[in-house]
């Protein structure tokens, strides 16, 4: 049920793995490799950041010490030395893709994690908590650089009408519809932020009163057209 991906030579093994690193769980490689030995490409594939946790199996002859130490200093997370039986091959290898596999689970509860404690649930906009810590951090550092920032804060108006004729569903759906719009519309660096209720924030970096007042008239022509 596995998918094997080979390569005639260490350089395009390490080619390969940059193209494919979001497909490969597990990497085994001989210490002897045309063009670009083991411990070079375990050093190589180590300084790609997606990499450093990947599973690294390096194969060496027998009677040649140095040669394993290598590909252990290089970062290789296991070894097996040749000659060697099928069996214990597939064993290591089943026990490192459980360990991949395991990781990744674990790296996936964490992103869900951070999600949760930043975003707000229901816009997907950063919520409350995040963006009075985060704004704290981004005035020091315009103050520290003499640039200016500006914060667009608003509302929407007779949202209370929404819920109290259309039932709290509809007034969720448009709280999220009006969540999307804003994030659409600001800047990679912005902050968007759900600061409460129908009450949103806007923090925008490096940008001046002028400038700040043309974002606000869009988002809020914006909200007016939808």
């Amino acid at each position: 049920g596995l998918g094997i991906m080979e390569a005639d030579d260490g350089r395009e093994a390490y080619e390969m793995l940059r193209e494919n690193l979001d497909r490969i769980d597990l990497t085994i490689v001989d210490f002897d490799m045309p063009i670009m030995r083991g411990d070079e490409f375990i050093h190589l594939a180590r300084r790609i950041p997606e990499a450093g946790h990947l599973p690294m199996l390096s194969l060496s002859g027998a009677g040649d010490p140095h040669a394993v130490l290598r590909m252990f200093r290089a970062g290789a997370s296991d070894y097996l030395v040749k000659p060697f039986i099928a069996e214990e091959l597939l064993a290591r290898v089943q026990v490192h893709l459980q360990l991949r596999r395991h990781m990744r689970h674990l790296e996936e509860m964490n992103r869900n994690l951070y999600d949760k404690a930043v975003n707000d649930a229901l816009t997907g906009l950063r919520n409350k908590r995040y963006f009075q810590e985060a704004f704290e951090e981004m005035f020091a550092r315009a103050q520290r650089a003499d640039t200016d920032i500006s914060c667009l804060f608003f509302d929407l108006d007779h949202f209370k009408k929404v819920n109290d004729s259309c039932g709290h569903a509809f007034g969720d759906y448009v709280l999220k519809t009006i969540g999307a719009l804003v994030k659409k519309n600001v800047r990679v660096g912005d902050l968007a932020a759900r600061f409460g209720g129908e009450e949103f924030v806007v923090v925008l970096p490096n940008t001046g009163l002028e400038r700040a007042l043309f974002v606000a008239e869009k988002i809020r022509a914006l909200v007016e057209a939808q």
